[in-house]
């Protein structure tokens, strides 16, 4: 049979070893939590670039797109022998002038509205980042004392060994 002293001092050693193990594992699965979260708010924020590039293009595309309209209008009108700054003519070129701002302003409203939320996700992509970091150091913090009571605990149990032993009894604990 074993002596109870050195069974308390080899409960007590798995016991950290085990309280150590998880503690890493913790850790290591907050730290890649907080890289996965790091990368992915890169990604958002290249995605958003790219709504910003995007919508750079798209109003480019619909002012060639209403200049070529209105200068196809004014040919047309001029064509005829219309003035065309004058009268229902202008009016009439006045309103295409008024669609274009208006497609515009829509355009960069929803441009500004996809790079908002796709801002808003990079951000909460980087609180989690933060979080899974304070996650990782919260977990070796409590590995460390989770270890130190373990063996506070251990060494209780020799203590109380040792002292059954001095008192007469089989070193068991009473």
């Amino acid at each position: 049979m074993c002596d109870p002293v050195t069974l308390a001092v080899a409960g007590t050693a798995v016991a950290v070893a085990g309280t150590a193990t998880a503690g890493y594992m913790q850790y290591n699965q907050n730290k890649y939590q907080q890289k996965v979260a790091l990368a992915n708010q890169r990604n958002e924020s290249a995605r958003a670039a790219d709504a910003i590039d995007r919508g750079t293009q798209d109003q480019d595309k619909l002012a060639r797109r209403y200049r070529a309209m209105q200068g196809s209008q004014t040919a047309a009108l001029a064509a005829n022998g219309i003035d065309v700054d004058f009268g229902s003519a202008g009016d009439f070129l006045q309103d295409t002038r008024d669609l274009y701002r208006e497609d515009a302003d829509t355009l960069a409203r929803n441009t500004g509205n996809e790079v908002k939320g796709i801002e808003i996700s990079a951000s909460n992509f980087g609180a989690q980042a933060k979080a899974s970091g304070m996650a990782a150091t919260g977990a070796a913090i409590s590995a460390g004392f989770d270890m130190g009571s373990t063996i506070l605990g251990g060494v209780g149990k020799v203590n109380k060994i040792n002292a059954n032993r001095r008192t007469g009894g089989s070193g068991w604990g009473a």
